[in-house]
């Protein structure tokens, strides 16, 4: 996932190249789809560019393991 370059794109073109790197992603379960759809969601509200960055490096930084104990963060995108 290159995540780097999206803040400096124009927002429409960050939050289509940021839907398509999650849409990439396998869903297997329910609980996967759900949480999904929800970062998606999240990437089409974004107010600016930088935003939708923020949300995607959370998504790398979960992909690696690196999430923080308890957070709601976590709670809310513990299946992806």
């Amino acid at each position: 996932m290159d995540v780097q370059g999206l803040e400096k794109m124009s927002l429409s073109e960050a939050k289509e190249t940021a839907k398509s790197m999650v849409e990439s992603r396998p869903a297997k379960t329910i609980n996967q789809k759900t949480a999904k759809a929800q970062v998606i969601r999240d990437i089409e509200s974004a107010p600016t560019s930088q935003e939708v960055s923020r949300i995607m490096w959370q998504q790398l930084l979960a992909s690696e393991g690196l999430r923080t104990s308890g957070s709601s963060w976590k709670k809310k995108y513990d299946n992806i």
